[in-house]
């Protein structure tokens, strides 16, 4: 079988990439990122050809085998282009043609909004195209999207997004998918807790609403790592600012990792294999974000056995049972609070919650939808 995924939200975009180190190219650094899509797309390539398309800055097509799979990035043509009421359309050239010369057998889109991905399924492969949902399903904006129309099958990320998109689609092609994690790297192990709070994501966007940890963790002095950013200010000396940010530290790419001096704090970015220790390094796991289909970054961290606190419109299938989900911004404090005060509580919720993890999103449960959705759309054609 020939499968074919699309990621057009390139590589250099992503802020978790978009910082040097380890002297790997952009596009390198995204394919050795096990992240869930990239732990199916290697072990469908065990027993498929498979191939992922997506786009780069550099001049000329780049191809990279890595994990028994060939990655061909494509030149964006004007890497300017910004995001427009949720989509984002970049163009490159030779993209239809080149997947009219593969001619997949499946081909599994990931991400509404994309121009790309609109000239795709406005071909004639509609009927072997998957759309995989990656943020939180907003009537108000997806349903002026063709993508949603002209695809075989609309996977959201959880179930009560599929109930929602029900309301408005028609409900035999919605599916909702377990958000696989890679269970076997994020795992639980005996690192000392030494971090109250760690949290991922971008601190100034405002969609992660990262703002609300800041403020709880300063009020109450506590210790916290924060990946996927670094800031400027508190807890940092101005002094410290200016001796991270300045030219040498910039032409070296060392503007990583950001440790301060005089509080217990970081802020940087993390190669994804160091973020296991890191989650079982923290006591309390907290994601405001209220924008998200299912966050990875929740489910890794129950993987590695760390209850999540959460906002019910970002993590609405959390249980009490491994995690807090917070009905206002004003809860979060007290939750944290509450769990970093109990340790019993903490040790038994993180058990839970790598116990679900393994029952509802492993990785190979991920792998066995995949397969039987595959066989599926090959057989309806």
């Amino acid at each position: 079988m020939k499968i074919l995924f699309t990621i057009f939200t390139p590589p250099y975009a992503q802020g978790y990439l978009a910082h040097g180190g380890g002297g790997l190219s952009v596009e390198e650094k995204f394919l050795h990122y096990k992240d869930w899509f990239g732990v199916l797309r290697s072990a469908l390539a065990v027993s498929h050809e498979v191939k992922l398309i997506s786009l780069t800055k550099e001049p000329d097509v780049l191809s990279i085998w890595h994990d028994g799979y060939e990655s061909i990035f494509f030149p964006v043509l004007d890497a300017k282009v910004s995001v427009v009421d949720g989509r984002w359309d970049l163009d490159a050239q030779g993209v239809t043609e080149w997947v009219g010369a593969f001619y997949p057998d499946v081909i599994h889109i990931i991400g509404s909004g994309q121009k790309l991905s609109l000239e795709i399924l406005q071909s004639s492969y509609a009927s072997r195209c998957v759309l995989w949902e990656r943020t939180k399903f907003k009537p108000e904006s997806h349903l002026q999207w063709d993508e949603l129309r002209l695809c075989k099958r609309y996977i959201l990320s959880t179930v009560e997004q599929q109930l929602e998109a029900g309301q408005y689609l028609a409900t035999e092609k919605l599916l909702s998918f377990p958000m696989g994690v890679n269970v076997d790297l994020f795992c639980p192990n005996s690192s000392v807790k030494d971090i109250d709070v760690f949290s991922v994501g971008r601190f100034w966007s405002t969609g992660k609403r990262l703002d609300i940890v800041f403020n709880l963790v300063k009020r109450n002095q506590l210790s916290w790592f924060i990946a996927g950013s670094v800031i400027k200010g508190w807890p940092y000396r101005w002094w410290e600012d200016l001796l991270f940010f300045s030219g040498p530290r910039r032409l070296l790419k060392l503007r990583r990792i950001k440790k301060a001096l005089f509080y217990p704090f970081t802020s940087g970015f993390f190669s994804n294999d160091k973020l296991p220790s890191l989650y079982n390094r923290a006591k309390v796991f907290v994601h405001p974000s209220k924008e998200e289909g299912a966050s990875r970054a929740v489910n890794e961290a129950l993987a590695c056995g760390i209850p999540v606190v959460v906002h019910k419109d970002g993590a609405p299938y959390i249980k009490s049972e491994f995690g807090v989900v917070c009905e206002s911004d004003q809860e979060f404090e007290g939750a944290v609070i509450s769990l970093l005060r109990d340790d019993k509580r903490r040790e038994e919720m993180g058990r839970k919650g790598r116990e679900w993890i393994m029952k509802n999103h492993s990785a190979k449960k991920l792998l066995d939808t995949v397969n039987i959705l595959n066989a599926d759309i090959i057989a309806d054609r």
